[in-house]
């Protein structure tokens, strides 16, 4: 009997044009279903990230790892679909066995990030599948507090009547996580917009930290990250949902991700410190653009 070579998966093989065949080929051929691509991200997240239903069918038969945190935060397949919106996906996952309220390392939850992303049908569905609507996050924040400061109205009167029915119960105070480094406060970066596609107008600025650090701060928005799901960019900004790169600044000055030569204006407040202590050109500390 010939040997049987096993095949390896790449990340598009999940996006809305993947094939659910092809995959269920791959996968009885050998390949794993528990692939990990960068930054962690599974077969099972990048279906989730896309909402291509048939894959996720496919891939929880074929015994994928609900549970798998991705690199960094650890927000799982459950939280992706929540986050982006795939109602039916996240009632799919839930009973096929989720844990619905599994915490990332800064304790949001598959009901916070769908509160983030003004989602109804989401956190209907999460509720539904037994979500702790009093779960705080690192800030001391609940789905609610997310939901009211986003101002989605129904988001927040599904939560206000699933709090109602739901006193929290007792518990006792977290111990500080040991050996967690304290948050920044503030940081010189890069910030590109990239909303209108791979290059857009940019800026180098004072970017301000959450106490957690999974909050920026810069001009009035806040930022949270996409956490792998962007193309080209690695935040967004929550009013909006527009998609941004924010980087620490290079010494060299090429912050642009393909070094086009397209002026970067320096916030006026950060120019000296700019052009001193990352850039080394201190002859140049009133100069306005890069």
């Amino acid at each position: 009997m010939p040997k049987r070579t096993k095949k390896l998966f790449v990340n598009s093989d999940f996006s809305p044009f993947g094939s659910a065949g092809k995959v269920k080929s791959m996968l009885d051929a050998g390949a794993d279903v528990n692939t990990r691509f960068e930054e962690g991200v599974t077969p099972l997240m990048c279906a989730c990230v896309h909402g291509n239903r048939g894959m996720v069918d496919v891939l929880l038969r074929a015994g994928a790892d609900m549970e798998l945190g991705q690199d960094g935060g650890g927000m799982t397949a459950l939280m992706k679909a929540a986050f982006w919106g795939h109602a039916d996906i996240v009632a799919k996952l839930i009973a096929a066995g989720a844990q619905v309220n599994k915490t990332t390392k800064y304790r949001g939850t598959a009901l916070t990030h769908a509160a983030i992303t003004k989602h109804a049908d989401v956190v209907e569905a999460l509720l539904q599948g037994g979500a702790d609507v009093h779960l705080k996050d690192d800030e001391g924040k609940t789905a609610l507090d997310i939901a009211r400061h986003y101002g989605h109205a129904k988001v927040i009167a599904l939560l206000e009547e699933a709090a109602a029915a739901s006193p929290p119960a007792r518990s006792k105070r977290r111990a500080p996580v040991a050996g967690k480094p304290p948050a920044s406060k503030s940081r010189i970066m890069y910030i590109e917009n990239k909303s209108g596609g791979l290059t857009g107008p940019a800026r180098i600025g004072r970017v301000t930290f959450s106490k957690t650090g999974s909050t920026l701060y810069y001009a009035g928005k806040s930022f949270r990250s996409l956490k792998g799901a962007g193309f080209k960019s690695n935040y967004y900004e929550i009013e909006s949902g527009d998609e941004y790169w924010i980087s620490g600044c290079k010494k060299d000055g090429g912050d642009r991700l393909y070094g086009e030569r397209v002026p970067i204006e320096i916030d006026e407040d950060t120019r000296e410190e700019y052009w001193t202590t990352i850039r080394g050109l201190p002859k140049c500390k009133n100069r306005k653009c890069v």
